[in-house]
């Protein structure tokens, strides 16, 4: 066991001061900061917090105290509560935090020191890896690096797929299931993900995706999950530790600010420190801290002038350091920015497809010594060992190979795609449709009707096991009573499936509007059949309003998985109680919406760099909170078929 000892300095004169922050070892600390709370009966009563830094430990043990001691008599002031998780027990690396009151006889005087003591030792995780690395040689750590298998250490083997291996079940998109704001059937779905991708002869999955939504027209926002970093982070990082469970591992992308398709390859982005830390890095922190995550994927673009995957800063000061993130960082394929050597030294861990080879090696001891090439080792047997790779008798396929059929994992989807579906709008209460009572005729038509849009191509395609139409969902679940027509001038009711173009891979939306056809289609079926009209919004992104948006009822599904179309059915006529939220906010019009994309056709700015937004002003919900704008839906809003009422209300103290 090492001890390390960090200590800061506090000048107590009424309220208490800090000095600037100091390195101490491997110890990074920041001045601490008091509040005068209460001072009276002559007890002055503070409260205060210590944050620190632990920086390239390799080990995972630490057990930290705290004490606030007087300079000169070695007076030590009592703490009265102490918390954080910078105190006591954790096992990470990383930026810590200890909020404490203390309390004084009297007003304090003269100088007082907050002292944190951090005790580190190695787990049998630790010192495991770590006999590994001196039984391997250098070469076999190379390799190992590679992906390739040396020393007893199996190769890895990764296929795409944020929401399914493509021979296995496609499961609900990072919009479908942030939609959910569940972080436990999250978790869920991604054991069950995992079982189908090693099932399939795959340890390691290309996702999930984790960008922020920053603008709906962004080709790949069905990938994520919103535009909060805080729900984003906490679905993301739920997703990761399920895989990981299954002895999946997991590459979360595409870090950082890749917020567009078209031009990412050469897309600049200059960002605040503040805005880069709460915006767009917060949530793949939360993968590394809660999911565990055992590897990153750099993104195409460049961050204040310096390419992703060759950026030390967004890659090993922010994730590896200030987050404590134990895995390895590779390139989105073939992204290294024309240098391997400045990615190596940046913190990245592996360019793909290509591998270093030999060049790591070769680098050694001019470029990088001993000791940051085997953290590039450890980082890479740190995320086979939690996923069981180095396991003895470990396979990749191991016993899940029948689970590409279960049962199990379909009726999975069926409930998490229930919990997704958002209930938008139910004017004088239009839905439920009762078939009960009586035969009831619904006519559906719209671009999904019969033919439902799936999952974008590129490298998220998955091709569902189940696919049935909106047409037949609805005759399926309704049953007997439910006659299903395309002829809306007749019917009793009317369903108009529809939803915007997503893009995908390499592509944005030009506009956030609908296109003029569904727009036609929905302004004559409302006219036809005014007051029975339900739309049903299928699509990985939002769209400001239109004649759609007027009909008296809209459900929402975001690509929410195998047979979908089954819940929409079942929320249809009430059989679900529907609670899903929406993840991003749906603009009144595009007037609403900053200016989106760079190089592209439809901005005339002739801008060569996009200057993101400032910490206070952000995008999504913010940015309209901001701007004082009233949006078409909120983020978060979502309804049910509930009905709820305050009485006898009373305030006490």
């Amino acid at each position: 066991m090492i001890k390390k000892t960090a200590i800061i300095v506090a000048v107590a004169s009424g309220l208490l001061f800090a000095q600037p922050a100091s390195t101490i070892d491997t110890v990074l600390v920041t001045p601490v900061f008091l509040k005068l709370i209460d001072n009276s009966n002559n007890i002055y009563k503070y409260v205060g917090k210590v944050s620190y830094q632990l920086v390239g430990w390799s080990n995972d043990r630490f057990n930290a105290s705290l004490q606030i001691i007087k300079d000169g008599t070695g007076e030590i002031v009592p703490l009265t509560a102490v918390k954080g998780d910078g105190y006591g027990k954790f096992n990470r690396c990383g930026w810590k935090g200890i909020h404490f009151r203390c309390q004084f006889n009297g007003p304090p005087s003269g100088t007082y020191r907050a002292k944190v003591i951090v005790e580190a030792s190695k787990s049998d995780t630790a010192q495991f890896i770590e006999n590994l690395i001196s039984k391997l040689s250098n070469s076999e750590k190379q390799t190992i690096i590679n992906g390739g298998s040396a020393g007893g250490v199996p190769a890895v083997s990764w296929q795409d797929g944020p929401y399914g291996d493509r021979g296995g079940y496609a499961y609900p998109t990072g919009e479908g299931m942030a939609a959910t704001f569940d972080t436990a059937i999250a978790e869920e779905g991604g054991y069950y993900k995992g079982q189908d991708f090693r099932g399939l002869g795959h340890n390691i999955m290309l996702g999930p995706t984790m960008n922020i939504v920053r603008d709906g027209r962004g080709g790949r926002t069905f990938e994520s999950y919103g535009e909060d970093p805080f729900v984003n982070g906490k679905m993301g990082a739920a997703d990761c530790r399920g895989c990981t469970k299954a002895g999946l591992m997991v590459t979360v992308k595409h870090y950082c600010c890749n917020n567009i398709e078209r031009a990412r390859g050469n897309y600049p982005v200059y960002v605040s420190e503040r805005s880069l830390r709460e915006f767009y890095t917060f949530h793949f922190g939360l993968a590394a801290l809660e999911g565990w995550a055992t590897g990153f994927m750099t993104a195409y673009n460049s961050v204040n002038g310096i390419h992703n995957a060759q950026n030390k800063h967004t890659i090993t000061d922010i994730i590896k350091n200030s987050w404590g993130m134990k895995g390895f960082f590779l390139t989105d394929w073939d992204n290294g920015g024309g240098n391997y050597t400045a990615c190596a030294l940046a913190g990245l861990d592996l360019p793909t497809p290509n591998t270093w080879v030999n060049a790591l090696v070769s680098m050694m001891p001019n470029t990088i010594s001993q000791a940051f090439f085997d953290d590039k080792a450890r980082r890479w047997l740190w995320a086979r060992y939690v996923t069981g790779c180095l396991a003895p008798g470990y396979t990749i396929q191991s016993t899940f190979r029948d689970s590409i059929d279960n049962t199990a994992h379909y009726n999975y989807m069926r409930r998490a795609t229930r919990k997704s579906i958002v209930l938008m709008k139910n004017e004088n209460n239009l839905l439920p449709i009762d078939r009960n009572s009586g035969p009831v005729t619904i006519a559906v038509v719209g671009t999904y009707a019969n033919d439902m849009q799936w999952f974008i191509a590129a490298s998220s395609q998955v091709n569902p096991k189940h696919h049935t139409s909106v047409s037949a969902a609805i005759k399926k679940i309704g049953g007997t009573n439910v006659t299903v027509t395309s002829n809306y001038q007749t019917a009793d009711y009317a369903v108009v499936a529809i939803g915007p173009v997503d893009k995908g891979e390499g592509n944005d939306r030009v506009a956030v509007s609908l296109p003029d056809s569904v727009e036609n289609l929905c302004k004559q079926v409302i006219s036809a059949k005014p007051g029975k009209t339900i739309v049903f919004y299928c699509g990985g992104s939002c769209a400001d309003s239109g004649e759609w948006s007027k009909a008296p009822a809209i459900v929402a599904e975001f690509f929410a998985g195998e047979d979908h179309t089954l819940a929409m059915a079942e929320v249809l006529f009430g059989d679900y109680n529907p609670a899903g939220r929406l993840p991003f906010t749906f603009p009144a019009d595009s007037t609403q919406l900053p200016r989106f994309g760079i190089g592209v056709p439809w901005d005339n700015t002739g801008l060569t760099k996009d200057q993101y937004e400032d910490a206070w002003e952000g995008r999504g919900y913010p940015y309209f909170d901001y701007k004082g704008y009233k949006p078409l839906f909120c983020f978060g809003h979502g309804l049910s078929y509930t009905t709820f009422e305050y009485s006898n209300l009373r305030i006490t103290p």
